[in-house]
């Protein structure tokens, strides 16, 4: 039923109802419900805060489950959330589909030769009741991280305003990354540079 604080949250539901309907997908009125007719769950609640609560039956039911962004309304439910994954041996994911962009996927594959500096950006918008770069800031640093890939040492966001944050991390070996969420202004949309081993792209 969405979450009534948060106005996409509710205003969008209705009207998936009635597209999943057409398409002969039963609904039902709980996930306990839910359950007993699945062998795998999307969370795609766009609201993460309520994220931990839901999955925890899912976990308990050993289905495995993709929650969709953001995994949850604070660092400690999503810490929750990966820890009853592994308490439960049940698969969990969460990602924002850009991890899957093909140019990402070339660097991440090594078509460049090793990348020693990244910069992504993307939209950045805010939402009240979540931690800032939590609500839509993760397109930006998937992909990030899709190309530099695990081992970050080190965060620092050197601009918070109005219009955008920037944020830089340092990875083992020098490695450099820069993710720039945009709220006005530019850069527009979703995009990057990487310096790699066989040059720039």
């Amino acid at each position: 039923k969405g979450s009534p604080d948060i106005e996409s949250s509710t205003s969008r539901v209705p009207g998936y109802i009635e597209q999943v309907k057409a398409m002969g997908v039963e609904i039902v009125p709980s996930i306990d419900e839910l359950l007993k007719k699945v062998d795998v769950v999307f969370l795609e609640t766009n609201d993460g805060r309520p994220h931990l609560e839901q999955a925890i039956p899912v976990f308990q039911a050993g289905k495995p489950v993709f929650i969709d962004k953001p995994v949850a309304g604070s660092l400690v439910d999503a810490i929750a959330l990966y820890e009853l994954s592994e308490k439960y041996n049940t698969p969990m994911f969460s990602s924002s589909s850009l991890r899957f962009a093909k140019g990402a996927q070339r660097l991440r594959n090594g078509e460049e030769g090793k990348i020693t500096k990244c910069s992504t950006h993307s939209p950045c918008s805010l939402e009240a009741t979540h931690p800032d770069l939590f609500w839509y800031g993760i397109h930006g640093v998937e992909t990030l991280f899709t190309v530099m890939g695990p081992g970050c040492q080190s965060v620092k966001r050197t601009v918070s305003n109005a219009d955008r944050d920037e944020v830089a991390g340092k990875w083992a070996g020098g490695r450099e990354g820069h993710f720039t969420g945009v709220r006005k202004g530019t850069p527009k949309g979703y995009g990057g540079t990487a310096v790699g081993e066989n040059g720039e792209v």
